[in-house]
């Protein structure tokens, strides 16, 4: 086709499909000047099936066939009753183009699929693109592993797909789910073919707004499923009122204890963790503090107190010996051994320096006990007394003699040797 009519395939592909939905007007006295005129078309006008509403035709008047934007749209009643001659009353004529658009040649652009092939649909975007394709196709297990679903797809010619997902309801009725794209001429061409298979429709095909109802009684649907533990956004069937274990029953309502409209594989109502934003029912959650989590961000994330008890994010634990503390129990009892920077607990500790230090056993050896005060203090601290026989600190040293000839520290048990100069 021209590149001054970019839509020149999509009409012809019209109107092929349109020729065909008249062949049977051939057959019937009444129709057969009707079926000549619209194929042989003396005046050019092309008529076919619109590109944008599937229950109209639309064709040319003083314009190129394929100008699709210059084409007339109507309908083919009025159509035949302005342009053609029609031996017959309005209900004949209204029998007839009913039986032209049941005709149209779109049954075969529809396929059903099932299990997988429904995630590799998502995951190639029929029906274009949206919260649960994409990525989003391993939050689609509950379709895939339901023999209950299955997926309606529809592909024209010119590459437009569409889908809706079809439920087994538990009154074994089959319920059409919103059509996707949501607008357009395949909506009303989708509505067809489920009532022609006898399904219910919804009452509208826009965002849910309130309680579902299908068909024109507004019929209330329900359907059981196997409780998952990634929720799909779903569209019709909205919510539950049961516990979210074993089978669940979906309802259309809009007012339900729990509610599927997340993207992110969780559900409203219930608790959301406030970690990874999961939901779940509050017996499946742990509350902590002031929030919510699954179990899973619990764990890796907060450990309970050896000592008091209690849990606390893994970042205020600190680990003392073999045990784990929190920071509370920590300060009243542990300290780190300032010469090797491990955390023992306070009795495991001793104090050199009149406490201003704390060693663990193992560090110790690097301090010395004042044979006096009985306590340690680093080597700095510490005098030798008694001709290096005792280790005395510097707060004892006072309880000993020096000797003014050789300044060595005697004990009261002890004399200098020095035998010229008598001790001071």
């Amino acid at each position: 086709m021209s590149d001054k009519y970019p839509r020149g395939h999509e009409i012809l592909q019209k109107r092929i499909d349109f020729l065909r939905s008249i062949m049977w007007m051939y057959n019937l006295p009444q129709w057969k000047h009707v079926y000549r005129s619209l194929v042989h078309d003396d005046k050019s006008r092309y008529v076919c099936f619109s590109l944008d509403d599937p229950l109209r035709i639309a064709y040319s008047r003083n314009c190129h066939a394929y100008d699709y934007h210059k084409r007339v749209k109507t309908t083919l009643g009025r159509y035949i009753r302005k342009n053609l001659t029609f031996y017959g009353n309005d209900q004949y004529l209204e029998w007839g183009v009913r039986q032209v658009f049941e005709h149209q040649n779109v049954g075969n652009r529809f396929t059903l699929v099932k299990g997988e092939e429904i995630r590799e649909s998502y995951r190639n975007k029929l029906g274009g693109e949206s919260c649960m394709t994409g990525s989003n196709v391993n939050k689609l297990d509950m379709f895939v592993e339901n023999d209950n679903v299955q997926l309606l797809t529809y592909q024209e010619p010119s590459g437009f797909t569409a889908r809706a997902l079809v439920w087994q309801a538990d009154d074994e009725s089959i319920c059409m789910d919103r059509i996707y794209p949501n607008d357009g001429q395949h909506v009303s061409l989708f509505e067809q073919y489920a009532k022609k298979k006898d399904w219910l429709v919804r009452e509208h095909n826009s965002l849910p707004d309130g309680t579902m109802l299908f068909d024109d009684k507004g019929r209330e649907v329900t359907i059981q499923v196997p409780s998952s533990g990634l929720w799909p956004y779903l569209d019709s069937f909205q919510g539950t009122n049961d516990e979210l274990c074993g089978e669940v029953t979906l309802n259309t309502y809009d007012d339900n204890s729990y509610k599927f409209d997340c993207t992110s594989g969780g559900f409203r109502g219930g608790v959301m963790c406030v970690m990874c934003e999961e939901s779940g029912i509050e017996e499946d959650m742990v509350f902590h503090g002031e929030s919510w989590y699954c179990t899973d961000c619990f764990n890796d994330n907060y450990s309970a107190c050896d000592n008091c008890g209690d849990y606390e994010h893994d970042d205020d634990i600190l680990g003392v010996e073999d045990d784990q503390l929190c920071r509370d129990c920590y300060d009243r009892k542990a300290s780190k051994c300032i010469k090797c920077g491990d955390s023992f607990y306070d009795d495991n500790l001793t104090s050199v320096n009149d406490g201003d230090m704390k060693y663990c056993s193992d560090c110790l050896e690097h301090a010395v006990k004042c044979e006096c005060c009985r306590d340690y203090y680093l080597s700095d601290n510490i005098t030798l007394v008694d001709n290096g026989n005792l280790s005395y600190c510097d707060d004892c040293l006072e309880n000993t003699t020096q000797c003014g000839e050789c300044n060595e520290y005697f004990s009261d048990e002890l004399t200098c040797d020095c035998a010229e100069v008598a001790c001071v």
